[in-house]
């Protein structure tokens, strides 16, 4: 399994947001930030969304402490409020929270 560091996954979302000029994972982050998720739910998200590459709980530091740092490599657009993607944050991650961690990731 591919496994990456917490410096190597803030570079790409660097890269991502400079070069490419990519906003959705700015955007995925703020909205994240502002749920009313726990921690454990984002976590299980986090998880699932990329493939166990990197899990910042392991490396010792907490979900809402990632994703600041993560926000703060990504491009500070304004979030645009989608009135039914908080029902479907919540959605996954109480669906994430509840399933065996394999099964969240397509093979």
């Amino acid at each position: 399994m591919l496994r990456l560091d917490e410096a190597t996954v803030l570079a790409l979302a660097q890269h991502a947001a400079a070069e490419e000029e990519d906003d959705q994972l700015g955007v995925d982050v703020q909205v994240l930030m502002n749920s009313s998720l726990p921690a454990e739910d984002i976590h299980a998200l986090w998880l699932a969304g990329v493939r166990r590459c990197f899990d910042p709980v392991e490396d010792g530091t907490d979900m809402g402490a990632w994703l600041c740092r993560l926000s703060d490599a990504c491009s500070k657009r304004p979030l645009e409020r989608d009135p039914g993607l908080a029902e479907v944050l919540c959605s996954l991650g109480r669906h994430a929270a509840r399933a065996d961690p394999p099964a969240l990731i397509p093979s």
